[in-house]
């Protein structure tokens, strides 16, 4: 995340957290201006600032070396699923990433499969789970090598799971509908 993203001269972080940030907005009740950051264990952070400047440099800079273990949001989602109503939780995720993530020994199983196994285990309903979103948006860079590969693991025709890629964030309108914010 820390590599120039292609056709910039900004960072893959830095872009990711102008995204995060511009999202955070949408969120409602407790994850209204919070961003997650995973790594080894998910960290969840709350926008401090009264601008979006103030609160753009509120997040941390210093967090694009590490683990991306993507499964640690599902892992967070369940400890806070002991403390919280299952009507609190966001009704999916955004991830934005160089699209380098952590594998795991699981054969035959994606991410997207047990981050979603993660939260049926936790107690989320089978509603909840079927609805949920998981958004993957890659935002590239050279760190991997000048070849555009695929990044992602799993095939595009899984429900409500959806992928992503660019610097424009008006690409994932049709799920929040047409109306203007």
């Amino acid at each position: 995340m820390g590599s120039t993203a292609r056709g910039t001269n900004r960072c893959s972080l830095d872009i990711a957290k102008s995204m995060a940030l511009y999202f955070s907005y949408f969120l409602k009740g407790k994850f209204n201006k919070t961003w997650l950051e995973f790594n080894d264990i998910c960290k969840i952070h709350t926008l401090k600032g009264n601008t979006p400047y103030d609160q753009y440099m509120s997040m941390n800079r210093n967090s694009s070396y590490g683990s991306t273990n993507f499964l640690s949001v599902a892992e967070e989602f369940a400890k806070l699923k002991l403390i919280n109503a299952e009507k609190d939780f966001p009704t999916g995720i955004l991830c934005l990433s160089d699209g380098e993530f952590n594998s795991y020994s699981e054969q035959f199983t994606t991410n997207f499969r047990k981050f979603k196994r993660i939260l049926r285990s936790a107690g989320f309903s089978e509603e909840f789970i079927k609805n949920f979103k998981i958004i993957l948006w890659d935002i590239p860079n050279s760190f991997y090598g000048s070849d555009t590969t695929p990044k992602f693991e799993s095939l595009a025709n899984e429900e409500n799971f959806f992928y992503m890629s660019g610097f424009d964030p008006a690409g994932i309108s049709f799920l929040f509908g047409t109306k203007e914010s």
